[in-house]
């Protein structure tokens, strides 16, 4: 946490039961506020790649598809063109959603046709 300047973290463990294992470390806020399980933190693309392998193992275990909209396992959108979204254009990052969002109950809305097109990441070239 100190060679990445990580003032706390916070997780949890969901097991097979179904049930929660928060866990937390350090601080939330400027080594004042104590990390509780409860706090939001942005973890931008640390969690891409756990993400990734739990879904390919999901469709190894063919509990989806690739290629079937996600909108058949999650309520996640009403709009049409948002709901054609498939697990294969998020992982590939044409899905044509955000990269980030201010609120939480702030819509979900693709920028374009999802599988159309794919998102500029900002990496140095």
């Amino acid at each position: 946490m100190g060679l990445a300047s990580v003032r706390g973290a916070s997780w949890a463990v969901l097991e097979g039961s179904g049930a929660v294992s928060p866990g937390v470390v350090v601080y939330a806020e400027a080594n004042t506020v104590l990390a509780t399980p409860e706090p939001l933190f942005e973890a931008a693309s640390l969690s891409k790649v756990v993400l990734a392998v739990a879904v390919h193992d999901i469709v190894r275990e063919g509990l989806i598809d690739l290629d079937r909209p996600v909108a058949e396992h999650v309520a996640f959108t009403d709009d049409g063109v948002t709901r054609s979204i498939t697990p294969r254009y998020l992982l590939s990052h044409s899905s044509g959603l955000p990269d980030w969002r201010d609120e939480a109950n702030e819509p979900l809305t693709s920028s374009f046709a999802p599988g159309t097109a794919s998102a500029t990441l900002p990496w140095p070239g």
